[in-house]
This record gives C-alpha cells, structure tokens and sequence, in this order.
C-alpha cells in the first residue's frame, strides 16, 4: 500500500497472499516448537519457494495454504499438525 505507517506498509507486505514466506514460516516454527526441530533449519532463513526449485505440494506449502485459507488460525494449524500421523508416532 502507498496509505498507511512504515508498520502498517511492512504488515501488509509481510501478510500479503502473495507472499508465501510468511505461511511457511509460522508452519515452519509451529512444526519445531511441535517436533523439537522445524522442517527447515535454520527456522529464520526460509528461502524463496519461488528460487528455491521446490513444487507446490511441499509440506510447507500445503500446511501453509490451509493456514492462510483458514484466516491464519494458530490454534487449527495446531490441531491440524497434532491430527497427522508423523505427530502421532
């Protein structure tokens, strides 16, 4: 946006559909505080899923999607980790 504070332009950047970084990392930091280690280490390097080469339907991605498309509820991203088999085991 061109309206708004330095806070209120980097928020809309950061949460942005298009910005797919942001998704996978609170998946990413979910998972790690859920696992004991995330899916991608460093936790505060999530490269560019666009640079990176990697397909759509990395965990990341798909975790990441339904986080969004669910308004970015923790507490179902949650539920929805804790529901998988890897979490179970």
């Amino acid at each position: 946006p061109t309206e708004g504070t330095e806070r209120e332009k980097l928020a809309a950047w950061v949460t942005h559909p298009e910005n797919r970084r942001f998704e996978r990392a609170i998946v990413n930091r979910v998972w790690g505080l859920m696992f004991g280690r995330p899916l991608h280490d460093p936790v505060d390097d999530m490269p560019d899923p666009k640079e990176s080469g990697r397909d759509s339907s990395d965990l990341l991605d798909l975790l990441g999607a339904d986080f969004r498309s669910h308004g970015c509820d923790i507490k179902r991203l949650i539920a929805t980790i804790a529901a998988t088999r890897a979490f179970r085991l």
